[in-house]
């Protein structure tokens, strides 16, 4: 069993002083950094018990108690934190990314817990699936903003596996791309300064996602699936002049449905169609296997 020392992690303590002002009590805010605490320790199953077991003068119950009845103001803790990594990293304008993050769990009774597909296991698997959003700096700082849980349809449609886990009984099933959107005006609601909205193709393959975006007026950069359809340039702005040709020469009683007319293709079908000329070898940072690097083109496309 791992334990660390009586006297505690120094440098976190200077660190969650920023939040006692958001526990109404000493003991929820001493709950609340033995809970961040046991997060940080090299233990294999991080629940209360095995956390209160590595850390002197912690109790189970309490991290507990916490995580259940304890009055604390989550949504004005992360804001803190958010501001305080601004404020130490500046405000220049960044990245805000989107992705799901699996947590493996052998039972059944967590909450939003099924046998889905999780990244962090690479495979389907028993495991809970948690949306994320993440905000990156040009200089490649990045901090997590929110995070939601997927609660999946089979939970929402069950109403007494939900009472029993304590699922308020106004939580409706979403997509994990609705979540991203509530995510994103999350994220805009705290003036967040972001340049571009990120993502995988587990978003990119949702045109309501790329759609909500932009009504946002933001800029994007998201993964699609090769089999994503997309129109090119050329082909839309030709649709454009014909349709406006008919609109002009038609008499108002017969005029055209206002219907662009251009042949869609599959994303692949495209990148197919480029020569070797077309790829440019881009390599940006270290990864934990080595400099990150791959090969781009640039297409223009709807």
């Amino acid at each position: 069993m791992y334990h660390i020392s009586p006297e505690g992690l120094p440098e976190l303590s200077i660190f969650m002083g920023h939040f006692d002002e958001y526990c109404h009590r000493l003991e929820t805010w001493q709950a609340m950094e033995n809970y961040v605490t046991g997060l940080l320790l090299p233990i294999e199953r991080k629940n209360c018990e095995q956390m209160a077991a590595a850390i002197p003068g912690c109790h189970a119950q309490r991290l507990h108690n916490l995580l259940t009845t304890a009055s604390w103001d989550e949504q004005a803790v992360n804001d803190k934190r958010l501001n305080l990594f601004l404020e130490r990293f500046g405000r220049e304008p960044g990245y805000l990314v989107f992705d799901d993050t699996g947590v493996p769990k052998k039972g059944k009774g967590s909450v939003g817990v099924t046998r889905q597909y999780s990244g962090t296991l690479g495979k389907i698997g028993n495991c809970q699936v948690i949306v994320t959003s993440q905000f990156v700096t040009p200089q490649g700082k990045s901090c997590p903003v929110d995070a939601q849980l997927y609660l999946p349809d089979e939970w929402t449609k069950d109403q007494s596996r939900c009472h029993r886990s304590h699922v308020p009984e106004t939580t409706v099933f979403k997509t994990k791309t609705e979540m991203a959107v509530d995510l994103l005006d999350r994220a805009i609601a705290r003036s967040l300064p972001i340049r571009a909205v990120l993502g995988d193709a587990g978003y990119g393959r949702n045109p309501d996602f790329l759609e909500a975006i932009e009504k946002r007026k933001l800029p994007y950069v998201i993964a699609v699936p090769a089999c994503f359809s997309v129109r090119r340039v050329e082909d839309v702005q030709k649709g454009r002049e014909e349709l406006q040709k008919a609109q002009a020469a038609a008499s108002p009683k017969g005029r055209p449905r206002s219907r662009l007319l251009a042949p869609a293709y599959t994303a692949q079908s495209l990148i197919e169609e480029l020569n070797d000329t077309c790829w440019q070898t881009v390599t940006w940072r270290e990864g934990t296997k080595g400099m990150l690097t791959k090969q781009f083109s640039y297409i223009r496309a709807y």
